[in-house]
C-alpha cells in the first residue's frame, strides 16, 4: 500500500517465471529494509479460485494451522515439525514455548506440544467461525485466495498479538480498498499495534520501531 492512498502495483501470479524470480529474490535477501515504498511481493490476485479450507481446525495438519507454524518456525511446508515445535525459549521472556503456535507460556500451563496444539486448535476454530461473517460482508468468498489470505492473517494475528485482532478487523475495509494485497494486510496489522487513545506504537517486542514491526508483519502476512 503506497502513501497517499495510491493503488498497489498489479500482482504477479505465482506460476509466472518472473514472479517466482522476484519472490526468490525477496526471500533470499537478508533482513531487507521495508517501508511504505517497498515494491509489492508477487502474489495471486484475491479473486482467484483456490482450495476451500474448512473453518474447524480439527487436526494439526489443517492448512491454516500449519501455515501459522511456518510463520512461527515450528512447522515445515509439508506439515512436519521443526526442533522449535518441541520447545524453545521465548525471545521476550525466555519462557519455554512449544507447539505449532509457540504457546504454553508462563500463563498457559498446558502440558506438552501436542496438548498445547489441541487447546489452540479450539481457540482458533472459534476465531475463524466468528470472523467468517465479517469476511462475507466485505465481499470475500470462501475458496478464493483473498478469503484464505485474510483468514490466515486474522488467525496468525490471534497468535502473535491477540490484543491487536479487533483493531485489525476494523481496518479490513481499508485492506479491501487496496485489493486485499499482502502489503495492505501487513500495514493494517502493523497499524493495529498503535494505541488509538494515545497514538503511540505499543510493540515492545520490536523496540517500538515501526519499520521493524512492518518488516515482520509483511513477512508473516505473505506466508500463506
Amino acid at each position: 500500500l503506497l502513501p497517499g492512498g495510491s493503488s498497489p502495483a498489479a500482482a504477479a501470479t505465482l506460476d509466472h517465471e518472473e514472479g517466482l524470480d522476484r519472490l526468490a529474490a525477496v526471500w533470499n535477501k537478508p533482513k531487507p529494509t521495508v517501508n511504505m515504498s517497498t515494491p509489492p511481493l508477487p502474489q495471486v490476485a484475491a479473486g482467484v479460485q483456490t482450495q476451500s479450507v474448512p473453518l474447524a481446525i480439527t487436526s494439526d495438519r489443517h492448512p491454516y494451522f500449519v501455515t501459522i507454524g511456518i510463520a512461527e518456525g515450528t512447522r515445515t511446508p509439508n506439515g512436519g515439525y521443526t526442533r522449535a515445535y518441541y520447545g524453545h525459549g521465548d525471545p521476550g521472556d525466555g519462557n519455554n514455548n512449544r507447539g505449532t503456535v509457540s504457546g504454553g507460556g508462563r500463563r498457559e500451563p498446558l502440558g506438552n506440544a501436542a496438548q498445547v496444539d489441541r487447546v489452540w486448535m479450539g481457540r482458533l476454530t472459534q476465531r475463524a467461525i466468528s470472523t467468517a461473517p465479517i469476511l462475507q460482508r466485505l465481499g470475500l468468498k470462501p475458496g478464493t485466495q483473498g478469503w484464505n489470505r485474510v483468514m490466515f492473517n486474522v488467525l496468525d494475528a490471534s497468535v502473535q498479538g491477540p490484543a491487536t485482532v479487533n483493531d485489525f478487523l476494523k481496518k479490513l475495509p481499508q485492506v479491501k480498498a487496496a485489493g486485499w494485497s499482502v502489503e495492505a494486510i501487513a500495514k493494517a496489522r502493523a497499524d493495529s499495534y498503535i494505541n488509538p487513545a494515545t497514538g503511540r506504537l505499543q510493540a515492545g517486542g520490536f523496540r517500538n520501531n515501526y519499520s521493524l514491526l512492518l518488516r515482520d508483519q509483511r513477512s508473516r502476512a505473505g506466508v500463506w
